[in-house]
């Protein structure tokens, strides 16, 4: 609700402030799940574990350590939101909110998208490097020929957003492990296009913002500046690249005409690269300040969580995942429950989170 108050003092005219009925949902949902397993009435019902099958308490917990980790190193300021699991097939971000998709739940190795939507969060909140001021209004509408308050210039401050929060999300997390981040992103958007095929209509959208991440990777500091040449060689390879991580998608991706429309949106969108990287590298450089100081904690973590062991320290939640994941890409299958299990109860040990009770989440209160 707190959130909902920013919105509507900050951006009265933003429909997400006035959301309320999904709003109430989410609320709804949260202290449901914050309930289960709990005895709060004479008939308290055993079906009500299910889907989850498990420790939700915990698992909310240990979830909520990723979004809790990045807001402190970033932002400076507590998390105001809270995690919902399930609610939703995909990730997802809204009103401060974060969900993990019920088939990640109970597998820490598959939460690397929780620190793409936390990044949502993060931009909505607080912008000190990526604001949407008056200037960068008047920048978008000059750069792309929209006109403020029309849905084509939202769909390109979208379309910024996204980009940006790529290129974050690849540089703070995935840590130059380009193959894990092209693998990661592209068999998750291979199963949710495939079971959506609407959806297939943003393929140019998702393969432009990869696209950024590639030249980012290569150290392509003159992004704005490359020429058409460069440009559809270095699309070209990747494109070509795209058929091994997501060969479901072969056939779409192969099409000429969406490698036009790749061309076309990256002409529009580079002149905005230089911003973009930017900020990136301020928000990187708040976050490796917080994180550096346990990296040799979290290495150990990894090391024990690896062997099943739960590990009882300070480390970083978020590198955790993100190595977790790393490791089950590089072996091409899940990771042994053994392990799974180890790192969910680390995380609950370790993080110093807790999951915020209804009554504080109504309140805002710390």
């Amino acid at each position: 609700m707190q959130y909902t108050l920013h919105l509507l003092r900050t951006g009265p005219h933003d429909l997400e402030g006035l959301d309320f009925e999904r709003r109430v949902d989410r609320l709804r949902a949260a202290a449901e799940q914050r309930s289960l397993g709990a005895y709060l009435a004479l008939q308290g019902g055993e079906g009500r574990f299910s889907p989850f099958k498990g420790g939700v308490q915990r698992l909310l917990r240990a979830a909520e350590a990723i979004p809790a980790e990045v807001f402190s190193a970033i932002a400076g300021f507590k998390w105001p939101g809270f995690t919902l699991v399930g609610t939703d097939r995909r990730y997802w971000h809204a009103a401060g909110t974060v969900n993990l998709p019920l088939e990640a739940a109970f597998r820490p190795s598959l939460w690397w998208g929780l620190t793409h939507e936390t990044g949502h969060v993060l931009l909505k909140l607080h912008r000190p490097w990526l604001d949407f001021d008056a200037r960068f209004v008047e920048e978008i509408e000059t750069k792309t020929g929209r006109q403020a308050g029309t849905h084509l210039f939202n769909d390109a401050v979208d379309t910024i957003s996204e980009i940006f929060l790529d290129i974050y999300d690849y540089t703070l997390f995935f840590r130059g492990r380009l193959e894990c981040y092209l693998r990661s992103v592209w068999q998750y958007l291979e199963t949710d296009l495939r079971s959506d095929p609407e959806r297939l209509e943003a393929l140019s959208i998702y393969a432009l913002r990869s696209f950024f991440v590639v030249l980012k990777n290569r150290k392509r500091t003159d992004i704005s500046g490359l020429k058409y040449g460069e440009v559809k060689t270095e699309l070209d390879a990747f494109m070509r690249s795209l058929d091994t991580f997501a060969p479901g998608l072969a056939q779409e991706l192969s099409a000429a005409d969406l490698r036009s429309a790749v061309l076309e949106e990256f002409a529009t969108y580079k002149a905005f690269a230089s911003r973009m990287l930017e900020s990136v590298s301020r928000a990187n450089e708040l976050y490796q300040a917080q994180v550096r100081r346990v990296r040799p904690q979290t290495r150990r973590a990894l090391a024990s969580v690896m062997a099943g062991r739960v590990f009882d320290g300070n480390f970083s939640a978020s590198e955790l995942v993100h190595d977790l994941n790393y490791e089950r890409i590089k072996t091409g299958s899940h990771l042994s429950w053994k392990t799974e299990l180890a790192a969910l109860l680390s995380l609950c040990a370790g993080s110093g989170n807790f999951v915020r009770s209804i009554p504080e989440i109504l309140s805002g209160r710390e």
